[in-house]
């Protein structure tokens, strides 16, 4: 019935719905583009949620949401998603780091290699995607939130798993300081796709959202 109404209402111009409602897996998927998208669009209120998979899947059919944007995606048929980018994973290294020199590491080698990561309460959190793909234990020697992972990581306690989309946030000096080393043998890659309901109405300003999200990532 509310889907039915916000049909009839913007039919009739008189659609009011600005805000979209978004539950995010990791608050960098939108950095690169939310500001440009509000520019662009200043009639939208964008209203953004960190959330687990799961948590996204539940608020999308119950209409709390109207979009998910998650690191990977589980088929439900009451469901649609788009894949937007999918990258292999990589470490990211100091340009003083003993593995510097090298443009790929192993398996083995990255087991061995000091890691720095995200505590476990965070939702979905990459190093535990990977290590679910390639069975392996990673060394983790610091655990904790983004700002004091930066600061280890500058003082070279250890290193970051990342990946193209996500690893500028970690470079807060210039590219000549760093390192970046595929890692040999893993086929996993990380992804990100954008979800939403199939049988909910979209409003104006949620389709403009999908599009623009859709045709930033040339999807």
């Amino acid at each position: 019935m509310e889907d039915i109404q916000q049909d009839f209402l913007e039919r009739r111009g008189m659609e009011n719905k600005k805000k979209i409602t978004v539950g995010v897996t990791d608050n960098n998927y939108y950095g690169d583009w939310v500001l440009d998208l509000l520019e662009q669009y200043p009639e939208l209120k964008l209203n953004l949620r960190h959330m687990s998979r799961e948590e996204i899947y539940d608020n999308l059919l119950t209409g709390n949401l109207d979009f998910g944007i998650s690191n990977s995606v589980e088929y439900r048929n009451q469901l649609d998603s788009q894949l937007l980018f999918c990258q292999p994973y990589q470490l990211l290294v100091l340009r003083d780091h003993p593995l510097a020199l090298k443009k790929s590491i192993t398996i083995e080698e990255l087991a061995k290699e000091p890691l720095i990561s995200l505590p476990p309460s965070h939702k979905d959190r990459m190093i535990d995607t990977l290590c679910l793909d390639i069975h392996f234990q990673p060394n983790i020697v610091f655990e904790g939130d983004s700002d004091i992972m930066e600061e280890m990581f500058h003082s070279g306690i250890g290193s970051i798993l990342t990946c193209a989309h996500n690893r500028n946030q970690w470079m807060k000096l210039g590219d000549a300081n760093y390192t970046v080393l595929d890692i040999e043998g893993v086929t996993a890659r990380y992804e990100m796709h954008l979800i939403w309901s199939k049988f909910r109405y979209l409003s104006k300003c949620a389709r403009i959202f999908k599009n623009y999200v859709l045709n930033y990532y040339h999807v």
